[in-house]
């Protein structure tokens, strides 16, 4: 009896002093993130790491942190691994931009995008659409639109080509019917 009081009593101190993670400063959340992404990736859990990552990047834009340039070359490791290749392409960029020449991880930054982009595919063959102006209306309406000159791919993309778009950038996929 004396061991079930005793328990209710630390149970309720330790619930009466305790901060709930809202109360924390966005700081010390985002490296509470970082401690669980770095169990994740230890655990070979790329994908969960990659998403608690997402977290630290949305902490970021919400709160102005600064984060040290190596988590954005982390992040596109992980990227990789979780199959994002949108983002490992956007973070290693990004890394490279940041940290320059000078950046602890430059060699191996360049060798991932070097791999990130060997696995997108080719650029397709654009042909270029003239600007111009042209009468639009039904004949008792007329006005006239201008267009800017622009670039259009010479094919159709195809939904193979339009799937792949698709997962580098995190839209919804097409419904094909197979």
């Amino acid at each position: 009896m004396r061991e079930v009081i005793r328990s209710f009593f630390v149970l309720f101190f330790l619930g009466f002093f305790t901060v709930s993670a809202t109360e924390l400063p966005p700081e010390i959340v985002a490296d509470k993130f970082q401690q669980r992404a770095a169990q994740l990736i230890d655990k070979g859990n790329y994908e969960s790491a990659f998403k608690v990552m997402n977290h630290i990047l949305t902490l970021q834009k919400e709160h102005d942190l600064t984060l040290p340039d190596e988590f954005l070359f982390k992040y596109a490791q992980v990227a990789l691994k979780a199959g994002e290749s949108g983002a490992t392409l956007d973070a290693v960029s990004q890394y490279l931009a940041t940290a320059g020449k000078e950046g602890q991880f430059y060699k191996e930054a360049l060798a991932l995008l070097n791999k990130v982009e060997q696995m997108l595919p080719p650029e397709p063959e654009m042909v270029v659409i003239p600007a111009g102006s042209f009468k639009m209306g039904d004949g008792t309406s007329m006005h006239e639109v201008s267009i800017a000159s622009f670039e259009m791919s010479k094919y159709e993309v195809t939904f193979e080509e339009y799937d792949v778009f698709t997962d580098a950038t995190g839209r919804e996929r097409a419904d094909d019917n197979g």
